[in-house]
C-alpha cells in the first residue's frame, strides 16, 4: 500500500512538473476598416486635344488604363467631380474594369464632370488592389469654339477629384 501511494504521489509531482512547464498566449488578431484610391503616377496629366474640324464636331478622348488602384476592406464607392476652370458637363468620365486585378460585381456609370461629387463605381464588395480604366471624353457640337482666347491657342485646366467611401447600403442588402 505505501508503494502505491508513494507512485501516485511521484506521478503527482511529475504531473504538477510538467503542466508548470507550458503556459499560453493569446492571440489577437484586429482587423480595421482600411479604404485607399491611388490615381497611376504616370497619368497624372490628361490631355484632351482638338485638332480639327473633325475634333470641335465629335469631341475627343483620352483612355487611360489602369486609372485607378483601389484597396477597401469593405463595399465602396467612388465619386469622381472637378474643380473650377471648366464649365460643367463638357467632359465625361467612363469607367470600366481594369486588366490588373479586375474586380467582377461593380456597378459603374457615365459621369459629366460637375463641381458636385458623383457616383462612379459602386461595389459591394472588398478591393484588394483593383484597377480601372478611365476614358475622358470632352464633348463635340463645337462647344469649345466659344473659349478659344482670340483664335489663339487656349488651354483650361481643371482638377479631377476621385474619393472613395464606404457603400454601407450594399452590405445591407
Amino acid at each position: 500500500m505505501k508503494k502505491i501511494l508513494l507512485l501516485t504521489a511521484l506521478l503527482g509531482i511529475m504531473w504538477g512538473a510538467v503542466a508548470q512547464k507550458t503556459d499560453y498566449a493569446v492571440l489577437k488578431i484586429v482587423l480595421h476598416p482600411v479604404q485607399s484610391i491611388i490615381l497611376n503616377p504616370a497619368q497624372k496629366y490628361v490631355n484632351l486635344e482638338y485638332k480639327n474640324a473633325d475634333d470641335y464636331t465629335v469631341g475627343v478622348t483620352s483612355f487611360k488604363e489602369n486609372h485607378l488602384k483601389v484597396f477597401s476592406t469593405g463595399a465602396f464607392n467612388i465619386l469622381a467631380e472637378k474643380s473650377t476652370g471648366i464649365n460643367d458637363g463638357v467632359v465625361t468620365v467612363t469607367p470600366q474594369r481594369g486588366y490588373a486585378k479586375p474586380l467582377d460585381g461593380t456597378q459603374m456609370e457615365v459621369v459629366s464632370l460637375t463641381n458636385r461629387p458623383q457616383n462612379l463605381i459602386s461595389s459591394g464588395s472588398s478591393a484588394y488592389n483593383h484597377t480601372y480604366n478611365i476614358t475622358y471624353k470632352g464633348v463635340g457640337n463645337g462647344s469649345f469654339l466659344d473659349f478659344l482666347n482670340k483664335g489663339r491657342e487656349t488651354t483650361h485646366r481643371t482638377l479631377v477629384t476621385y474619393t472613395i467611401s464606404s457603400n454601407y447600403l450594399s452590405v445591407l442588402h
